[in-house]
């Protein structure tokens, strides 16, 4: 069975994980990152995000999360949350939080080279060309739909 995606709530949804993800935007186009070969779901493309310490919340998450992969700061007031996606796979449940991060000037770059081997800047159609990790194209899909961007 692959996973599952729920836009909300599942009546017997017990999640295990949760992990924020961060789609920053420039000029039109997200940033996607290619997974080290030996990560879970190795070689594949994801926003920069990942799961939640203790004691984290969402947006806690995805700012350090964002600033460990890709050297970009943000901050609680430069972010926009999404939605919460409950994702269901055969060995476990878990939320992955969304939010948004519109740039207005393109970042150096800083990526971790034990986390990530490429990064790219794509549109929605090309990005759901790429292998995206699995609920990865229910992800930019919906972020492209429903993210009020300016």
């Amino acid at each position: 069975m692959k996973a599952q995606v729920f836009y909300s709530r599942p009546r017997d949804f017990n999640p295990a994980v949760e992990a924020a993800g961060v789609f920053c935007e420039f000029q039109g186009r997200i940033l996607l990152l290619k997974r080290h070969s030996d990560k879970i779901e190795g070689l594949r493309w994801s926003t920069p995000g990942g799961k939640l310490e203790k004691g984290e919340t969402p947006i806690e998450g995805a700012i350090r999360e964002l600033a460990e992969e890709t050297g970009i700061k943000a901050s609680k007031h430069s972010l926009t949350f999404i939605a919460s996606h409950y994702i269901r796979r055969p060995e476990v449940d878990f939320i992955f939080h969304m939010f948004y991060l519109p740039l207005h000037e393109m970042p150096m770059l800083n990526i971790a080279a034990d986390e990530h081997t490429e990064a790219c800047w794509t549109n929605l159609q090309e990005g759901l060309k790429l292998p995206l990790i699995s609920t990865g194209k229910e992800a930019l899909e919906f972020f492209y739909q429903y993210c009020e961007r300016p």
